[in-house]
């Protein structure tokens, strides 16, 4: 497949940069395909012009980048910088789907619609989690995570934004530290970010911060992503990284913004 940039003209010229061919080579090799080659390239760029590198990813997965469909649902994720984070359906379907020219996989909220956890761990409390997401039109019930870091137990997550569609439908974002829970309530939005460094909590939405929360030393300094219970809507990026800088927070929210 060639790249077609704003010039028309197809790229089948020498390696843009290894990273972004290694990456193709990966995908491709495992069966999984591209669904968007410029969002791809225009990723890598915008994470190198941001400062985040394999040195402080956990975890970034899109439908719009490398992954796997069976009968048109996703069963893989592939994550721009470490195989060891891929994330895999384990269980359930979620569709793919296209909604405004960016691709997407839509969960129904079922607990039967099971993640693997991809176990890339870090030992830090500074933590970063953004995520974009369209709520389904008919959501009801009780919220439910959007996504997660955990510590090694996975009962105790450092940070889970959850979706909640009582009162009209707003962002719960949970904080866990010692047992504690925190709590920070933000009205519903296509994207959501949050930061911690275990002591103060940050909310971001179209890269600015919107909320501040002081919150207790997280009990664990080894996490994962943790992908299982996903609230019903569409999912179009899900970033999770550590060690940035409040700058570096807000670049990556504004980007994961510019998804839906």
């Amino acid at each position: 497949m060639s790249l077609v940039l704003k010039s028309n003209q197809s790229y089948t010229g020498e390696a843009l940069f290894p990273m972004l061919d290694a990456y193709k080579a990966r995908v491709l090799s495992d069966g999984g395909v591209i669904k968007d080659e410029l969002s791809l390239l225009s990723a890598y760029i915008k994470l190198k012009e941001i400062g985040v590198s394999a040195a402080n990813a956990l975890n970034l997965v899109s439908p719009n980048w490398g992954f796997k469909e069976s009968g048109g649902d996703l069963v893989k994720m592939y994550d721009l910088f470490d195989a060891s984070a891929d994330v895999i359906v384990e269980s359930g379907k979620f569709p793919l789907s296209t909604r405004d020219g960016v691709a997407c996989f839509y969960s129904a909220g079922s607990t039967a619609n099971v993640f693997s956890e991809p176990m890339k761990k870090v030992n830090s409390r500074n933590l970063s989690l953004f995520i974009a997401h369209e709520k389904g039109a008919a959501v009801t019930g009780a919220a439910v995570a959007l996504a997660n870091i955990s510590g090694i137990n996975p009962t105790n997550d450092v940070i889970s934004v959850r979706y909640s569609p009582t009162d009209g439908g707003y962002y719960d974002v949970y904080l866990h530290a010692n047992k504690g829970l925190l709590q920070g309530i933000v009205p519903y939005n296509k994207n959501i970010g949050v930061s911690t460094d275990g002591g103060h909590s940050i909310v971001y939405i179209d890269g600015n911060e919107v909320k501040s929360i002081d919150s207790a030393t997280s009990a664990s300094d080894s996490h994962y992503l943790n992908l299982k219970a996903l609230a019903q809507g569409y999912y179009y990026a899900v970033i999770a990284a550590h060690d940035l800088t409040e700058a570096q927070n807000k670049a990556l929210s504004k980007f994961v913004a510019n998804f839906v």
